[in-house]
């Protein structure tokens, strides 16, 4: 898997963008728990890469929020 080949190599940025298109692409087909688990892996990298208060890690809450997660 790609994914994997980037944390081999240790690149969080490219990690970051194919799990928030994993996320998408899992929640477009009703996959809720793979798009739950490829949200989070999203938020986790891009806390690394921008920071917790980033643009990109608050959209991977916003996302979770849409499945009413508690």
């Amino acid at each position: 898997m790609l994914i994997d080949l980037f944390g081999r190599e240790g690149m969080v940025i490219p990690k970051a963008d194919y799990y928030e298109l994993a996320a998408m692409a899992a929640k477009y087909l009703g996959r809720r728990e793979e798009a739950l688990g490829f949200s989070r892996e999203a938020k986790r990298c891009w806390d690394i890469v921008m920071g917790e208060g980033s643009q990109e890690s608050k959209a991977m809450v916003d996302f979770e929020a849409d499945f009413d997660v508690r």
